[in-house]
């Protein structure tokens, strides 16, 4: 019967397709081709100071997974690839210091995509921008916002460029032309200090310096407020150019105990802790943010220091700047006589201690100055933050107060050098040798017997023939 003959050949047939379509049949080999990248990455971007440039993308067709590694290039070694396509510069760039081997910012490498057997390579170059760069806060401060107030607003807004502290570092897109000090204004806000172990209370700010690395730092954000610098810093007792100062990196104070550098330091500490101390005194107060409070006491502390050199150890300055301070900006919460009075005497105090010259002799290390700085940025603002939530009251604040209760049961102070015996190591001792004349004003702090040097020839007044060096002994000199 040719139909049965014709359904069972098709049936045949059919049943030969579809046992060759489930593998059965003998069929050739899979064809597996290179992997490909997702976008054209051969000339990426990337601004200095960063590490990490881009995470690579590649594609398979058979849905192998895909491996990069970086196989050439004449600066290969500058560079690494994770298995994710994560391209990374080992150690971050520096614009001004290239590396590559052209020495222009312009580095050379090749990526291979692999699957399988199979791989794809691509010639990358990536070339590192110029940035503003600088440091922040009065030691190493991380994961500070930094950004350029672009409208002078004071306010981050989405036209303005910001970015991250990471170890007291930032870097941002340069996109205006700037060289020397210019007249836009960077602003700083919040951040952590490790070293501290605290979170950082005060907004500041700072001209930019487009050519070089500079400092976000309480003194810059005096600078800033101030309508006349060379007055301020004449004031301050610093004879160096605006550039000069916010150039320096202040971080390190116990090096070099006379210079420039070391000098500003000190004085930093001083504004930095004052700031620090006012931006607790408003607390919880919603209304009054913290670039107000900054501004508010930066513009008095201008005015103060311009109308003393000692003004920031001042104790009778310091009560009334808090009192001006608080009741410029209508705070909420009422501080008496007698809590302002232990809030400036303690901050002259501390301010002393930090204007002191650090002990390089019997604390080479700088520890027991770290030390003050710690305990110092802790010892007014915990107190004033814990009396304005009702956690302790006004008796508690001034008891608890003191320098005695600040530095005591410190291991790093008892091992330091102690002139007097007190208990009170040099470092946190007002007067080290106990001779009724306070350190800042004693010419020899380390020996009782001696205060004065009229003619500052290293030979105190009491053992000085000729105390004037007129070249007449004193004994003769009217």
């Amino acid at each position: 019967n040719c139909s049965m003959k014709l359904k069972l050949h098709i049936l045949f047939s059919l049943s030969a397709s579809l046992i060759s379509a489930c593998g059965g049949g003998s069929g050739g080999d899979a064809v597996f081709s290179p992997p490909a990248f997702s976008e054209d990455y051969s000339k990426l971007n990337i601004l200095e100071g960063s590490i990490n440039i881009k995470t690579l993308n590649a594609t398979d067709t058979n849905n192998r997974s895909i491996a990069f590694s970086i196989i050439d290039g004449i600066d290969k070694e500058s560079f690494s690839v994770g298995l994710n396509g994560q391209l990374r510069f080992i150690q971050s760039p520096d614009y001004e210091s290239p590396h590559d081997s052209d020495k222009d910012n312009k580095y050379n490498i090749t990526i291979e995509a692999t699957a399988g057997e199979n791989s794809t390579q691509l010639p990358i170059e990536i070339t590192v921008k110029d940035a503003i760069e600088g440091r922040v806060g009065i030691n190493p401060l991380n994961a500070a916002t930094v950004y350029i107030d672009n409208n002078s607003n004071s306010l981050l807004d989405s036209s303005d460029i910001s970015s991250s502290s990471n170890e007291g570092l930032f870097f941002l897109e340069k996109n205006f032309v700037c060289n020397g000090v210019c007249e836009t204004k960077i602003i700083l806000e919040s951040g952590n200090y490790p070293v501290i172990g605290r979170t950082n209370l005060t907004t500041m700010f700072s001209p930019v310096i487009g050519d070089t690395t500079f400092s976000i730092s309480p003194i810059s954000t005096l600078i800033s407020v101030s309508s006349d610098d060379s007055k301020l810093l004449n004031s301050l007792g610093i004879s160096a150019s605006v550039e000069e100062v916010l150039k320096l990196n202040l971080w390190d104070s116990s090096v070099d105990t006379d210079s420039l550098r070391s000098l500003l330091g000190r004085i930093n500490y001083q504004i930095g802790f004052i700031l620090d101390v006012t931006q607790s005194l408003f607390v919880d107060q919603d209304l009054i943010t913290q670039f107000q409070v900054t501004t508010t006491a930066s513009e008095k502390l201008v005015s103060l220091i311009n109308d003393s050199a000692e003004g920031l150890r001042d104790q009778t300055k310091l009560k009334s700047f808090y009192g001006e301070v608080i009741q410029e900006l209508n705070n909420e919460v009422v501080y008496s006589d007698q809590m302002l009075s232990s809030l400036a005497r303690l901050t002259s105090d501390i301010n002393k201690l930090f204007m002191n010259k650090p002990d390089t002799t019997s604390d080479p290390s700088g520890l027991g100055y770290r030390e003050l700085i710690i305990r110092s940025y802790k010892a007014l603002t915990i107190p004033i933050e814990s009396f304005v939530r009702g956690y302790i009251n006004e008796g508690n604040f001034i008891a608890g107060t003191s320098l005695t209760s600040i530095y005591s049961d410190s291991p790093i102070f008892s091992s330091l050098t102690d002139t007097d015996g007190d208990g009170n190591a040099n470092v946190v001792d007002l007067n080290d040798d106990n001779d009724l004349v306070e350190d800042l004003a004693d010419s020899f702090p380390l020996d009782s017997s001696e205060t004065l040097d009229t003619d500052f020839d290293g030979i105190g007044n009491n053992a000085d023939e000729d105390d004037d060096g007129d070249g007449v002994n004193d004994g003769s000199d009217d």
